[in-house]
């Protein structure tokens, strides 16, 4: 198996009197030898990358606490190495990355006996004149692909003991832990904490039907299986109560489904009983 291309430097290639810069100077007269230090770092994180090093505010902060710098302290510093050209504001601007001329230059010197080179179009700042074999990419072609994260776990067996608990209809165990499980594959699903809140405000509302004598009603499994914590609550859905005279057989909103038996009113709002048939309102 052929070894990987290398893109980092193995050592940093300053020379003897970088210290004298004016733009040095003008950054360790802001900041003192600790701002000289900063820089220092900044390079050697550059040279490691390559030739430039993304600068995204994720980027910033892993920075500064990885090297124990104040962040705050670390962003003036920066800036200032922007503001007096020691690394190029442009390409900061434009591509939030961290290089310079001078920063390229010496890399291409570094690297002059590898046997590929390559660098990004829209990065370059140095002449290659001096460097024909360097080929040139368009950004993002010469990055390595990410590897995907693996989903994060959220929703386990621990967790669904609580929801299982303040579910009011308690079956299917086994097929609703599964349906529980899954939801870890599942994209814009509220964590666990807001699917218990959804499932008391349903039970309190009449939205969710959980009458233990109806055969047919929703299950845990069914809920967690049709995205029901999607469902809007709906205040004026009433259900059979322990005395049928209460129920208006005569009101419009009147359902009784065949599938299941349930006699109830029902909102406008919806189209089918919670067994899953279809509420035929003529």
């Amino acid at each position: 198996m052929s070894r990987p291309n290398k893109n980092g430097l193995d050592y940093l290639p300053i020379d003897i009197d970088f210290e004298d810069d004016d733009k040095i100077a003008l950054i360790e007269a802001g900041h003192g030898l600790e701002g000289f230090a900063i820089l220092i770092k900044v390079l050697i994180k550059i040279y490691r990358e390559g030739y430039y090093y993304e600068w995204h505010e994720q980027e910033q902060l892993l920075f500064a606490k990885r090297k124990n710098i104040d962040y705050k302290k670390l962003k003036d510093v920066v800036d200032d190495a922007l503001k007096w050209e020691f690394l190029s504001k442009k390409m900061c601007d434009k591509y939030h990355i961290l290089t310079s001329r001078g920063i390229q230059k010496r890399y291409l010197f570094a690297t002059k006996r590898r046997k590929e080179r390559s660098m990004i179009k829209e990065y370059l700042l140095a002449d290659l004149t001096e460097y024909p074999d360097v080929k040139l990419v368009s950004v993002g072609k010469n990055k390595p692909k990410k590897k995907e994260k693996k989903a994060e776990i959220i929703f386990t067996e621990d967790n669904f003991a609580l929801f299982y608990e303040i579910y009011p209809k308690r079956v299917e165990k086994k097929d609703a832990l599964k349906e529980w499980l899954l939801l870890n594959n599942k994209k814009s699903v509220p964590p666990p904490d807001e699917l218990y809140k959804i499932v008391d405000k349903q039970v309190e509302s009449g939205s969710l039907d959980t009458r233990e004598k109806c055969k047919y009603c929703m299950s845990p499994r069914r809920w967690l299986h049709g995205d029901r914590w999607e469902d809007e609550i709906q205040k004026n859905k009433t259900y059979e109560s322990e005395e049928p005279k209460s129920i208006d057989i005569n009101d419009p909103d009147y359902f009784e489904c065949g599938e299941c038996g349930l006699k109830a009113i029902f909102g406008k709002a919806y189209t089918e009983c919670d067994c899953g048939a279809k509420i035929n309102r003529n």
